[in-house]
This record gives C-alpha cells, sequence and structure tokens, in this order.
C-alpha cells in the first residue's frame, strides 16, 4: 500500500517512551498557528477552519470544534471537520474552496500537507478562487 500511495515516511509525536507528546486536535492546532507566526494579530481574520482527519482524539466533540478551542485567539469561525479513511482532508480542501469560490469567504488559510514536518507544521498556501 505505501509503494501505491507515494508516503516516504511518517512521523509520530511520541516522547522516547512511547508516550504522545501532543494529541491530533494540538498539533493541528500548532499548524494553523504556524500559518499567522509572521502576523499573529491575522488570525483573527480567518473565517473558516476546515479540518478533516482520519484519527480523531474522540468522536464528539468533532476534531474541527477541538482545533478550534485550542485557538483561543481567533474569532468565531465556521467549523467544517470531515473524517474517513484517505478522503478527509481532499474533503476539507474541497469544502474551503468552495466555499471561496462560492464568494462565501474574503480569505482562507489551509495548511498544504505536503509540507507537514514532524509536529504538522505547513507551508503558508493561501487558497483564493480563480477569476
Amino acid at each position: 500500500m505505501l509503494r501505491n500511495n507515494g508516503i516516504k515516511n511518517r512521523f509520530y509525536a511520541l516522547n522516547k517512551e512511547g508516550k504522545p507528546t501532543h494529541t491530533n486536535a494540538q498539533m493541528t492546532a500548532l499548524a494553523v498557528k504556524e500559518l499567522f507566526k509572521d502576523n499573529p494579530d491575522d488570525i483573527k481574520s480567518m473565517e473558516l477552519l476546515s479540518t478533516g482527519t482520519s484519527t480523531p482524539d474522540q468522536l464528539m466533540p468533532s476534531h474541527g470544534v477541538m482545533v478550534h478551542g485550542w485557538l483561543p485567539e481567533t474569532n468565531p469561525v465556521e467549523v467544517v471537520s470531515p473524517s474517513g479513511v484517505c478522503c478527509a482532508g481532499m474533503h476539507a480542501f474541497k469544502y474551503a474552496y468552495l466555499s471561496t469560490k462560492a464568494g462565501r469567504y474574503n480569505n482562507l488559510w489551509q495548511p498544504d500537507p505536503s509540507a507537514f514536518q514532524f509536529y504538522w507544521y505547513p507551508t503558508i498556501s493561501k487558497m483564493k478562487p480563480k477569476d
């Protein structure tokens, strides 16, 4: 399976004793904060938090809501949290893209999953619809 999906490495948030250092929601929140590291106040302009995961920390509340809980510096935002195996991230991207394309949101910040490092810190990828 790894040969077919192109995954070369896997990284885990575990200490040397094998205990978790972060929850999935905490790592995602850290990735979101990394998007705004150069202009921390811009996080207040975020209008949509679209997260997808195959492995949420728990069933309820949703992964997206838990991530939002780790982002107290944000204003109220719409939270979308698709889940499922393999397709959850793509569904989150699709919802964010279509919402922007439809004119629902003026700015949209989304982690670039191809750039995730050890703690899932992404590069900045600001999605804007093409005219």
